[in-house]
């Protein structure tokens, strides 16, 4: 009765509340305070005569029963009251309250299932870890930044989005991914997965577009041709690869920065190695620092045709980085297609050229890590007779100790350079401005120098900060292969 009272009142009922049910409420504690009197007097009345209760045991449980309704009564009278004043002042509220009070309600009830729903669909833990750990692919840039340029897929389609066009017959040779490529959108953590020994577990840092902010800009660069010349390709078994021309032209030349060859201060070749795995390293590389940075894209990373075209609008050469078994597995793991000192020289040389068949464009290989690879001979000269016979230069990449491989690139007659001083992910910030210093001394020393460095935000941030003070220093900034073989030979 209370509930269909209360709905009747707020107007799901057909009666209303009257003022006299504040009337009722007061009088019920009067009302109920008599009965209790009356109660009391009953028993009494019941001991002054035994003999007459005993007799009419009938009546006295009729009074008491009397008694009980008239109590039960009196207790329902005074409910109904006050229920019907707590609905008369709900009646009073303002409708704007009632109004926000349902509203909230509902706000609540709908939060709370949003939650529930996206707990249920949306919590995909290790979808977010691929994602945050793998190489994001280019599409969108970062705010202030350049993005790949955005297209089907082949190179023609890429081109022509752009200022550059490419030639009819590049998509055909380079646009597809070789059958053997990796699986899971380029990532090395995906194609380790698949792996056992080097290259299984890899994890590769992310980096966000914000940690890159602090870089200053730069004046952009001429861009260079485009790139690849359909001329200096063939298909290979896993994909397209370089070859030397029909007219004696080679990749590490027609891809080549042209370098002012006036200059003769002493002059410093800048590498930047691992572009590609994170997509705001690489925008920051190819947007931030000079043009005549060369980078050099990791064969794990996706999309490497596009970042090609891309790097070389704004003026970078392009490198493209070859994994090698080094000492210090698995602190130091290459990824499951470096070369490796105990597999067969042909397998070698099969893992060398998916390696290169991952994109075009490319001046030349620059070896990571290696620093076991890099002492044997036996496993070296193979792979530095198919980059000459391919027209490729040969960069050693550094951060190695004991590598043998400059010297067997001079007797093979690859054109070659080497890195004289390496910044790795690893090396502190007070480290790197040192790590310069030694740069500039070795280029006052051999006139020429080349400087390795890894793409993190802290390297990335110094080296922009400090080649602009080359020029004070007399010493000048120039392309990798403008100093190619003429580094002392080792």
């Amino acid at each position: 009765m209370a509930l269909g009272s209360l709905l009747a009142k707020v107007g799901l009922g057909k009666k209303k509340a009257s003022p006299e049910g504040e009337e009722d409420a007061q009088d019920a504690p009067e009302k109920s305070k008599a009965a209790a009197k009356k109660t009391a007097a009953t028993p009494e009345k019941t001991k002054a005569t035994p003999e007459k209760t005993k007799a009419t045991p009938e009546k006295t449980k009729a009074a008491a029963g009397k008694t009980e309704a008239a109590e039960a009564d009196d207790e329902s009278e005074a409910h109904e009251a006050g229920v019907a004043s707590w609905k008369d002042k709900i009646r009073r509220l303002p409708k704007a309250a009632l109004i926000g009070a349902v509203a909230g309600g509902g706000l609540l009830i709908v939060g709370l299932g949003g939650a529930g729903l996206w707990l249920a669909f949306g919590g995909k833990s290790e979808k977010g870890m691929a994602i945050a750990q793998a190489p994001a692919k280019p599409g969108a840039a970062p705010s202030g930044g350049l993005s790949p340029p955005k297209g089907g897929g082949t190179l023609n389609e890429v081109a022509q989005s752009g200022s550059e066009s490419a030639p009819p017959q590049a998509s055909a040779a380079t646009a597809s991914t070789p059958a053997q490529a990796p699986s899971g959108g380029g990532s090395l953590n995906a194609v380790a997965q698949a792996t056992q020994g080097p290259g299984s577990g890899v994890m590769v840092a992310a980096a966000m577009a914000a940690a890159f902010s602090r870089l200053p800009d730069t004046t952009p660069g001429q861009p260079l041709p485009s790139a690849p010349d359909p001329q200096l390709i063939e298909q290979g078994s896993q994909g397209a690869l370089p070859k030397i021309g029909k007219d004696g032209r080679k990749a590490w030349q027609v891809y080549a920065r042209p370098a002012d060859v006036r200059d003769d201060r002493p002059r410093v070749a800048v590498i930047v190695v691992g572009m590609g795995l994170s997509r705001a390293a690489t925008m920051a590389a190819i947007g931030k620092l000079p043009p005549a940075v060369a980078l050099a894209f990791d064969p794990y990373a996706s999309d490497l045709n596009e970042w090609m075209i891309r790097a070389r609008r704004a003026g970078h050469e392009v490198y493209v980085a070859v994994p090698m078994e080094s000492g210090r597995f698995p602190q130091e793991d290459p990824g499951p297609h470096a070369l490796q000192t105990d597999a067969k020289p042909e397998e070698n040389v099969k893992r060398l050229e998916f390696v290169l068949s991952r994109f075009g464009g490319y001046v030349g290989a620059v070896t990571v890590m290696g620093s076991k690879f890099k002492t044997s001979e036996e496993q070296l000269r193979p792979v530095l007779n198919i980059l000459k016979a391919r027209g490729l230069m040969f960069v050693d990449g550094g951060g190695t100790e004991g590598s043998i491989a400059p010297k067997v690139a001079r007797e093979v007659g690859v054109p070659r350079a080497a890195s004289d001083v390496y910044i790795d992910a690893h090396t502190p910030r007070s480290a790197i401005d040192l790590k310069f210093t030694e740069a500039e001394s070795f280029a006052r020393q051999r006139s020429v120098t080349v400087l390795s460095v890894e793409a993190n935000p802290a390297n990335l941030e110094r080296l922009a900060a400090w080649l602009p003070t080359l020029d004070g220093k007399r010493m000048g900034l120039t392309s990798v292969s403008s100093v190619a073989d003429k580094q002392p030979s080792p």
